[in-house]
């Protein structure tokens, strides 16, 4: 049941207009038909029209913000519908993801763990400990690879469930309007790449709305020809 069900006004209906796209797309694309669930926010921050994706104790479940419902048309609630239902097509890319982002993060931790260790024990015996600071420091250096890595994948799936999304919105009118709003919410920087703006997008789990659009542009061209 919604976190969210006795604070939303008419609930029951605006749940079972997102479960009707919901399971629409999903027999479209011969996929499970997930759980629906209303909620005022995804995250935290403003209450923007939003989606998420989660399993909560196994069950595939698209929690669909209040404002989503009630403020896009018919395309924009699409789009938003069939990119959450990307995630959930997508579902072996994701394993695989997080099969690699686990065994990274182990890997530092071990480093870091035996790096310490060695360290400490250098230091009892009176031996030299740069062998334990030097496997430290790698352990601290491959943590921070994973997440570069865990952003960079991050950033790749919304990419990916953009594509998917495409053949329920080949014309971006959903995507366009989803977009407009959010930029009405919360403008994008825009202008030149500098190397701040740079640096902090490798540090970022969402692409740019510009490059989300330029790579469906992209997917919608390589179709065509």
């Amino acid at each position: 049941m919604s976190r969210d069900r006795y604070v939303i006004d008419g609930y029951d209906e605006l749940q079972e207009a997102a479960r009707i796209q919901v399971a629409r797309i999903s027999g479209e694309e011969g996929l499970q038909v997930p759980e629906v669930s209303i909620v005022q926010s995804v995250e935290p921050g403003p209450l923007r029209a939003d989606t998420h994706f989660t399993t909560p104790k196994g069950v595939p479940t698209i929690e669909v913000t209040e404002r989503a419902i009630r403020e896009l048309s018919l395309e924009g609630r699409t789009f938003l519908l069939a990119h959450e239902l990307g995630h959930l097509a997508d579902a072996a890319w994701f394993a695989k993801r997080t099969r690699v982002l686990i065994a990274v993060f182990s890997l530092a931790g071990v480093l870091m763990l035996g790096g310490f260790l060695a360290a400490v024990l250098a230091g009892y015996f009176n031996a030299s400990s740069f062998g334990g600071v030097a496997t430290l420091v790698i352990g601290l250096v491959t943590l921070g690879v994973w997440l570069l890595m865990a952003c960079a994948m991050s950033r790749e799936g919304k990419m990916r469930a953009d594509v998917f999304a495409l053949r329920h919105d080949p014309e971006l009118t959903g995507a366009r309007e989803l977009f407009d709003l959010w930029e009405a919410d919360k403008p994008e920087a825009t202008g030149p790449m500098t190397l701040t703006r740079r640096v902090s997008f490798l540090f970022r789990t969402r692409p740019y709305r510009s490059t989300r659009l330029q790579t469906m542009q992209a997917a919608l061209s390589r179709d065509t020809q």
